[in-house]
């Protein structure tokens, strides 16, 4: 039977973060589920993080604070703070947003034998107005087993997962080219535990310092996918393992041959699980594979 009560820790990762920094820590520490901890690792910050983040620890004896003496990155920085968690449940918190108070208690009751569950966010600008939608404007929130599912759409934003510690065992170390949270829903789709709520539980920030990722051309697009089809191929047990051995031939392919329709043909041919994460009519999710190749 599962603790009640069982410890929490969230994770948070910050660097030259000062402007938004204490309103995201006062909804951190404004939870309603109160048997947290706080991990924060700072990247290297060059403005007046540190010193914001020492008065906050200084006050809260939950939270255990860590600096790193050189810039790691973002992805690196996350599995570092992933691993100095010890709660059974890790919340991930970026630096910048405003966190509902029942959030993590919210998700506690949404994840049940999953792995990790992911929930909506209110978009919202620097000021903090929202903008009018969600962060999940026409997605899916896709609770399958199929990790075809997260090659070329991830709705899975680090900010707004709980997951059960054990799934880094699966997920760690990092693969050299993915993004932590596109990752960690593709190990939990794999295993079949992914979870998921319509509820938007935290305010997500939008403004020109946010981290993601952007392809902002073809040729960008078609080397982030081999890079990350060659990734998925680390992984153990991993369902559908000649489909991707396959896909990520043909992206390698189609890299030096920009006229090959093979893969065209190919993405074409699985379209339906490669774009359910979208919620959009049939031509346009068509379009999706198109442009990868055309």
């Amino acid at each position: 039977m599962r603790d009640k009560n069982p410890l929490i820790s969230i994770v948070l990762c910050t660097y030259n973060g000062e402007r938004f920094l204490k309103e995201q820590m006062d909804s951190l520490l404004g939870q309603t589920y109160t048997n947290l901890e706080v991990i924060i690792v700072d990247d290297h910050s060059q403005d007046g993080t540190p010193e914001i983040l020492r008065k906050y620890a200084g006050a809260h004896p939950n939270i255990r604070l860590f600096f790193n003496e050189h810039n790691i990155g973002f992805n690196a920085n996350f599995e570092k703070g992933l691993r100095l968690a010890q709660g059974e449940y890790i919340a991930i918190s970026d630096q910048d947003d405003i966190w509902r108070p029942d959030k993590i208690a919210f998700l506690l009751n949404c994840i049940g034998d999953g792995l990790l569950v992911y929930s909506d966010s209110i978009l919202i600008d620097r000021d903090g107005n929202p903008v009018g939608r969600n962060n999940l404007h026409r997605k899916r929130l896709y609770v399958g087993g199929d990790p075809r599912a997260f090659i070329l759409v991830n709705n899975v934003s680090g900010h707004s997962v709980l997951l059960k510690r054990t799934l880094l065992d699966i997920a760690f170390p990092l693969p050299p080219h993915c993004v932590y949270d596109w990752w960690l829903g593709l190990v939990a789709t794999n295993e079949k535990k992914i979870r998921a709520t319509k509820e938007a539980l935290t305010y997500y920030r939008q403004h020109n310092n946010n981290t993601s990722v952007v392809l902002w051309n073809k040729r960008l697009q078609l080397l982030f996918l081999r890079d990350w089809t060659k990734d998925i191929l680390t992984l153990e047990g991993l369902q559908h393992r000649s489909f991707f051995e396959k896909l990520h031939v043909l992206i390698r392919q189609h890299t030096r041959h920009y006229w090959d329709l093979r893969l065209l043909f190919f993405l074409v041919a699985h379209w339906k699980i490669l774009t359910c994460n979208t919620d959009r009519k049939a031509l346009s999710r068509l379009n999706i594979v198109r442009k990868i190749c055309i």
